[in-house]
């Protein structure tokens, strides 16, 4: 499979570079502050990481990137949505995060099979990619572009080049990966299956191994002659951390890795499927009965095939990385992701001290003192809440650019919870004046009323957000007509 790519390696270059090279330059306008830390690669500070996967650290320019993908990404969508709501940029960054912890395996497992970008793919890329989306036609003028954007030539040489390693080493991880007509048929069916699963452990012994497969043996033979079921074993076994059992649960074929998917689609219905060896562990499976799903119309073979492997891919992909994480501990140590953790987790006591952290950081900022009034919210502490409240407000008053719509609701919220409803209309009715021609503010308030299924205050941003975009609409038209009205 690595042929493959000695050979094509320059044109596999260019489509992971091209949108690598925008989210790189649009850092500045996300992270201003953050190209003033400049990270080696070989020695990270602890100020320069924001996490640790097993023995190899997540630097800050990994994570930013990252994390600058996701946002361009999401702006393309919603425009500047995302900035309203401070708990879905939380979630983002975590995203990003676990995404940082993929590049960082991918690349540590690139380089161990010696995969390198050369300079041929490099060169490629910055004459078919990057001068072409900058408009610009010399290293003279990419020079200036890369001053402009405070990043160094070393940096985003040293970053392209890992970003064409990685590509490289996924694509010849899935160069097998081919779909037939069959499968396209079989991409249209879903089953429901029953499996039992036996974890083997990242560093078994291979007598551990055969142990486990032993034990697999067991239970398939009590199956199959009817000693025992997948719902019975599911009840015997529940205490069990290295086996699974799901009984009834509907599969795609798409989202079943390579041996599990050619086994299953094999299976008549009721039959068992013997032992399944994967780089996880062992499957058994049994498919209980089978749905034809509906196709598209028109249909197009070709096409469905196209996507059918691209998703057989990402499946892969994704299995490939989850083997990669085996055995390997996590650790978080930038506040801002080690608060959200803890709070997806249920330890609001240390995430509430993870804000705290980014508070003394950062003490003009009252989004912390909001998160963790929402925390406070969530657990009912009301008077902690009244409190985290009072202090984001002195620091809002300070700092309009704060008073966002989060803000409205968030306090709408605590009033209801204290039972105060006038003040709880009296917050929302305010937030939405405040907000009167704000398009992106309205967009926020428009999903929220809509969540919390309040039809009247609905209907009024939903006027208002008419009126915006009829506006915005003429606007443009006018501005487009304005050259020709020149000549």
């Amino acid at each position: 499979m690595l042929g493959l790519f000695r050979k094509y390696g320059v044109h596999i270059a260019i489509g992971i570079v091209f949108f690598f090279i925008v989210t790189l330059f649009s850092g500045a306008f996300f992270f201003s502050d953050f190209s003033k830390e400049k990270a080696s690669l070989d020695q990270r500070s602890p100020d320069q990481i924001v996490g640790q996967v097993g023995e190899d650290v997540i630097s800050k320019t990994i994570y930013y990137n990252r994390l600058q993908e996701f946002l361009l990404n999401r702006r393309s969508q919603v425009g500047h949505l995302t900035f309203y709501n401070p708990e879905e940029l939380e979630y983002i960054k975590l995203l990003a995060f676990k995404k940082s912890i993929d590049h960082v395996l991918i690349l540590e497992e690139a380089k161990r099979h010696k995969i390198k970008a050369t300079k041929k793919e490099f060169n490629y890329s910055l004459t078919h990619s990057i001068y072409t989306q900058f408009n610009i036609t010399s290293k003279k003028e990419l020079m200036a572009l890369l001053k402009k954007n405070n990043i160094s030539y070393k940096e985003f040489k040293q970053n392209i080049e890992e970003e064409i390693m990685i590509r490289k080493f996924l694509n010849a991880q899935t160069g097998d990966v081919s779909v037939t007509p069959q499968a396209v048929q079989d991409s249209f069916v879903s089953l429901r299956m029953n499996y039992l699963f036996l974890s083997t452990a990242a560093d078994a012994t291979e007598e551990e191994k055969v142990q486990t497969y032993q034990q697999a043996l067991g239970y398939l033979k009590d199956l199959t002659n009817g000693k025992s079921s997948f719902s019975a074993l599911k009840k015997s076994l529940s205490g069990s951390d290295m086996i699974q059992i799901k009984t009834k649960v509907s599969v795609s074929y798409a989202n079943l890795i390579k041996p599990l998917r050619d086994r299953a689609y094999a299976l008549s219905n009721k039959e068992y499927s013997g032992i399944i060896k994967t780089d996880f562990g062992l499957y058994i499976i049994q498919v209980l009965d089978r749905k034809t799903l509906p196709k598209p119309v028109p249909f197009e073979e070709t096409a469905a095939m196209q996507e059918l492997q691209q998703r057989l891919v990402s499946t892969e992909i994704d299995h490939f990385i989850q083997s990669l994480k085996r055995g390997k501990v996590v650790n978080v140590t930038q506040a801002d992701l080690m608060a959200v953790d803890f709070k997806l987790n249920g330890d609001y006591d240390r995430a509430i001290g993870a804000y705290n952290r980014l508070i003394s950081a950062a003490p003009n900022n009252p989004i912390p003192h909001l998160m963790i009034a929402g925390i406070h919210l969530e657990r009912n502490e009301l008077k902690f809440a009244e409190k985290a409240f009072k202090k984001a407000e002195i620091k809002i008053e300070l700092m309009p650019v704060f008073e966002t719509p989060y803000y409205y609701t968030l306090k709408a919220r605590f009033y209801k919870q204290k039972k105060w409803m006038k003040s709880y209309a009296r917050t929302l009715d305010k937030g939405i004046s405040h907000f009167k021609g704000n398009l992106i503010a309205n967009q926020y308030l428009k999903a929220y009323f809509e969540q919390i299924k309040d039809d009247k205050r609905l209907s009024i941003v939903t006027k208002e957000l008419k009126a915006l975009e009829e506006k915005i609409a003429k606007e443009k038209v006018a501005d487009e007509a304005a050259p020709l009205n020149q000549n």
